[in-house]
């Protein structure tokens, strides 16, 4: 709660950033961060659904999620997973196509690679060998 203060002032958003003072910045001596209280965690759920930007502990996130909250929609349904795969939602979502990092540590199957790349590459002769 904002008590009397403008929405739109400082002393506001510097409430909402901090969770109502509950976080506490990290001190310039080290040390690290505070620990997460119980308090500081539970704060940043909200007691129903809104519009706005969703403060979370620092100890959590550095990002700042934001929601929006529709009213008078009738309720969505997941699409089946043909109708996600048309080339218009393809497009819209190039980060389905980016190798995960997992990807770059598995070995690749010898049946799905060619024989020719299996054999290890010819060694040359080395210069001023005979």
């Amino acid at each position: 709660t904002h008590g009397q203060r403008s929405p739109e002032s400082r002393e506001a958003a510097l409430a909402a950033a901090t969770l109502g003072g509950l976080s506490q910045p990290a001190g310039f001596g080290g040390g690290g961060m505070p620990a997460l209280e119980e308090e500081e965690y539970l704060a940043q759920f909200r007691p129903a659904p809104a519009t706005g930007m969703l403060y979370t502990p620092p100890q959590l996130s550095d990002h700042i999620p934001v929601t929006l909250l529709l009213r008078g929609l009738p309720p969505r349904t997941p699409a089946a997973p043909a109708q996600r795969r048309d080339a218009a939602t393809q497009k819209c979502q190039p980060h389905r196509t980016a190798k995960r990092i997992t990807d770059f540590f598995s070995r690749k199957t010898p049946a799905a690679t060619p024989a020719a790349k299996l054999a290890p590459p010819a060694k040359r002769v080395a210069l001023g060998a005979s």
